[in-house]
């Protein structure tokens, strides 16, 4: 049996975008005001989801408990600290990203690059963005 192939033509780029400042601290109330979304270079219309502080989210963990995956597990205490702190971290990282979405511009096959800057924000503001999506050929 083959593999099942699921193509999407989508006509919007969603970018998470992480804002702390320079000892990690989250940086809350950014408005759509505060945000410049360039692509290519290019200043883009975009859209900002709601404050990070009122979303929602779901995580769903998947854990391998057969063949050798007992190993991973042997001092469970140990572990149990470990994963929950990965999980606390995992969720305060997704219910604190901003989600800026704007229509590519560009409908040109290959990669292009995405900067996220901000404007009016506080000093020494960090933000962390993926660097670029990537158009393939219809």
């Amino acid at each position: 049996m083959e593999p099942a192939v699921f193509r999407v033509k989508s006509s919007i780029v969603l970018v998470p975008t992480l804002v702390t400042n320079k000892s990690g601290k989250i940086i809350h109330g950014l408005k759509p005001e505060n945000f410049i979304v360039l692509v290519d270079g290019k200043e883009q219309p975009f859209h900002l989801s709601e404050s990070p502080d009122s979303e929602k989210i779901s995580i769903i963990v998947a854990v391998q408990v057969g063949g050798s995956a007992y190993l991973l597990f042997e001092d469970s205490r140990k572990n149990q600290w470990e994963f929950d702190s990965t999980f606390v971290n995992l969720t305060n990282q997704f219910r604190n990203t901003y989600l800026i979405s704007f229509q590519p511009p560009d409908t040109a096959p290959g990669f292009h690059n995405i900067q996220i800057r901000l404007r009016n924000a506080p000093k020494n503001a960090i933000v962390r963005f993926r660097s670029g999506y990537r158009k393939y050929p219809d």
